[in-house]
Parts: structure tokens; sequence; C-alpha cells
């Protein structure tokens, strides 16, 4: 008599490399999210050059923390100029000091119909 073989219980290794794979990934998605949430909540910008020239003087600070009212500063520049990013970079640390300040970007060659709209919006001659 002989005994009819009996099924093993534990999976095959095939199943469990699938499982620890998935399990992993969603491991990994995990923290890849509460590092979002973190940074998001709790930002702090470094800056990895100290330069002279980006630094802000006293008065421009003081300027800066005086302001009350909401400002809309319009960059209306061709963004393939060479002052376009300095300019805009500036105008950034501003708006970080000042969160009544709203700064935006208006390029007049990509973006037409913005560009005609503020044109008109803050009545600018049509050669400006």
């Amino acid at each position: 008599m002989s005994n009819p073989p009996t099924q093993n219980p534990i999976p095959s290794r095939r199943g469990l490399w699938w499982v620890n794979f998935v399990l992993g990934m969603l491991a990994v998605l995990a923290l890849a999210g509460m590092a979002n949430y973190f940074s998001h909540r709790h930002n702090y910008r470094a800056r990895w050059a100290q330069r002279l020239d980006n630094e802000l003087s006293p008065l421009t600070l003081q300027v800066l923390q005086s302001i009350e009212n909401p400002v809309r500063v319009v960059v209306f520049y061709d963004r393939r100029e060479s002052l376009y990013r300095p300019v805009v970079e500036l105008l950034r640390q501003y708006e970080e000091l000042n969160p009544l300040l709203e700064v935006e970007s208006v390029d007049y060659e990509l973006e037409p119909t913005k560009s005609s709209r503020i044109q008109s919006e803050m009545r600018l001659p049509g050669n400006a």
C-alpha cells in the first residue's frame, strides 16, 4: 500500500518572487509619496552658489517688506534674450519674499494672443 502524494503547502518560488517584487514596488512608491508630502510641507530654498550680485540689498528687502497691496509684474520679454533669465530670477526672489507680488512672464513672439491681451489691458501703444 502506497501513500498518495501529498501537496506541498508552500507555493512555488516563482509566485513568491512576483509577490516580493510587487511588495517592494509598493514600498518604494509609498516612500516616494511620503518624501513628496514632507518636501511640500517643509520646503526650504538653499542657494548653491553665493554670488554677491544675487544678494538683495537691505533697502530692497525693506521696500519688499513694506508692500501691503497686491502687485502684478508682467515680464514682456523675448525668452531668447540674454537678460531674460536674470530678470525673471530676480523677480522670483522678490516673489518669494513677499507673496503679494505676482510675476507673470509673456513672450510676445510665442504667445501673441496673450501679449495683445496684456498690451490692451495695460494700454500700451501698438509698437511697444
